[in-house]
């Protein structure tokens, strides 16, 4: 099935459904600004419920196909190929579903599919786990050294996370950074609009956070942060954007603790504007691969506080990016926002640049990966 002059490169992207996220956000990025003479991309996604990007991916050519119930293995895999039959052929899947990654390339596999993408994105904490967990995450890394023709990691700590320690030993495991869009960061106009929209003063310190609000953000943390902030300063608020399953619950937490000045956005499309109303971003995570929004936050001329269990390869901003271990609790965290929020802020022109000249930039990013299904096809 190799691929043919006449069409494009055809891709099947792998996902658990295109929501807001940072993997979804970037194949977004990838998918406005990829060659589309030249590649043709399709999103398998594991849910048959609307998601936030649907209408957007089909309005760019690209089709959505439902493949239920990955828990069913024997039920997925009917599913699965059916799909490569009636929807293909596809010259490369690209799956981005971490160590669920080593059956749908075993699949793919199977039915002669010559490019085979394992795509790591999480680095999770190191934690007891039953017997069962253990077993599948053996069988699957062994599947992807298997049938993966090509490993990508989003960092070093996704690359070992997926590909194990010595990934460097094998030729076909690499590390390729996302980029981000930005052009979206070089004009926002009045910035203020934000604050207007959600009363927040104009004079008012804004601590933010952009993230998916699930565990791994640790939000629950940051509500400790901000009502710590609350009882050292009287004119500080706390803008939280992003939706997600724990928002009902959070919102509840912040309630109780008499917080007022703590503002759940919800998902928001023009993300940039956001960052831009913040005087300070704080990124407490639990673990991470690489965040995108890390380096949103820095195209966006922000200070950022985040936890060291964020690679430090996510620096990219000289003296923008401050590490604060989570043991050290959230009267620290909340003493490093405010002397942090008081420093001069960052040109913004000069933080853009910086990242532009960066392997985070989106062209660079779209060039390389282009190379890489060029070869996977062939």
């Amino acid at each position: 099935m190799a691929n043919k002059p006449d069409r494009p490169v055809r891709i099947l992207h792998v996902v658990g459904g295109m929501d807001r996220g940072g993997v979804e956000s970037w194949l977004m990025h990838v998918l406005r600004h990829v060659d589309h003479n030249r590649f043709s991309m399709d999103f398998l996604v594991h849910t048959d419920r609307p998601c936030f990007y649907d209408d957007e991916i089909r309005a760019l050519g690209s089709r959505i196909i439902p493949c239920l119930y990955p828990s069913r293995p024997w039920r997925y895999g009917h599913s699965f190929l059916r799909a490569l039959s009636d929807y293909g052929p596809f010259d490369v899947v690209h799956s981005h579903v971490h160590h669920f990654s080593g059956y749908v390339l075993r699949l793919a596999a199977s039915v002669g599919v010559p490019g085979r993408i394992a795509h790591s994105f999480s680095a999770p904490l190191a934690i007891d786990e039953p017997l069962w967990r253990h077993l599948y995450r053996l069988a699957m890394r062994r599947w992807i050294r298997r049938y993966a023709t090509l490993g990508l990691g989003n960092s070093e700590r996704s690359m070992q996370s997926l590909f194990g320690a010595s990934w460097r030993d094998d030729a076909r495991w690499q590390l390729s950074y996302c980029g981000i869009d930005l052009a979206r960061f070089q004009d926002l106009g009045d910035v203020s609009v934000v604050r207007s929209q959600h009363s927040i003063p104009r004079e008012a310190i804004v601590v933010g956070h952009l993230g998916r609000l699930a565990p791994v953000k640790n939000h629950q943390f940051l509500i400790r942060i901000a009502e710590e902030i609350s009882k050292l300063h009287s004119n500080v608020w706390f803008l939280l954007v992003g939706e997600g399953p724990l928002r009902q619950q959070l919102q509840e937490l912040a309630r109780r603790r008499g917080l007022t000045r703590v503002i759940f956005t919800g998902a928001v499309t023009e993300v940039e504007c956001y960052l831009r109303s913040m005087d300070l971003f704080v990124f407490p995570s639990l673990w991470e691969g690489l965040p995108q929004s890390m380096i949103e936050a820095q195209a966006a001329g922000l200070g950022c506080l985040c936890s060291d269990a964020v690679t430090r390869e996510v620096a990219i901003v000289p003296g923008a990016v401050r590490f604060l271990p989570l043991a050290a609790g959230a009267r620290a965290w909340a003493d490093a926002c405010l002397a942090m929020a008081g420093q001069p802020k960052i040109d913004p022109q000069y933080a853009l640049e910086r990242v532009s000249d960066s392997p985070f930039a989106i062209h660079k990013s779209v060039e390389r990966l282009q190379l890489l299904y060029v070869e996977a096809a062939a």
